[in-house]
C-alpha cells in the first residue's frame, strides 16, 4: 500500500507507533518457530512432551509459542508452559483458555 501511495497518514502513524512499542515484531519469534529458553528447559525435563511437540504441525507450534510468549505476567507464562508440557505429553495441543 505504501509503494502504491494508498497508505493514509493515520495508517503510517499506526505503523510507526507499532515499531516504537515493539508490537510490529511481536510475532517474529513464534512465526520463526523459535522456542524460548524456559520452554526448552521444560521440554528437556519431559522427553515425551518434547517428542510429541516436535511433530505437531508448524501452525499448531506457532499458536502455542505465541500463546506462551504473549503472557503478560511471569506467573501466567509459567502456567502456560506447564499446560503446554502436560498437553504435549498426552500428544494433545493446548486449548487456549
Amino acid at each position: 500500500m505504501i509503494e502504491n501511495g494508498l497508505m493514509t497518514e493515520f495508517g503510517l502513524a499506526k505503523i510507526e507507533a507499532a515499531r516504537r512499542d515493539g508490537s510490529w515484531n511481536a510475532l517474529d519469534a513464534s512465526d520463526n518457530l523459535e522456542i524460548p529458553k524456559d520452554l526448552t528447559q521444560a521440554f528437556e525435563g519431559n522427553k515425551i512432551a518434547a517428542s510429541n511437540f516436535a511433530v505437531f504441525s508448524n501452525a499448531v507450534k506457532r499458536n502455542i509459542l505465541f500463546w506462551v510468549s504473549s503472557a503478560k505476567r511471569d506467573r501466567t507464562r509459567a502456567a502456560r508452559i506447564e499446560k503446554t508440557i502436560a498437553m504435549a505429553e498426552r500428544n494433545k495441543r493446548v486449548n487456549y483458555d
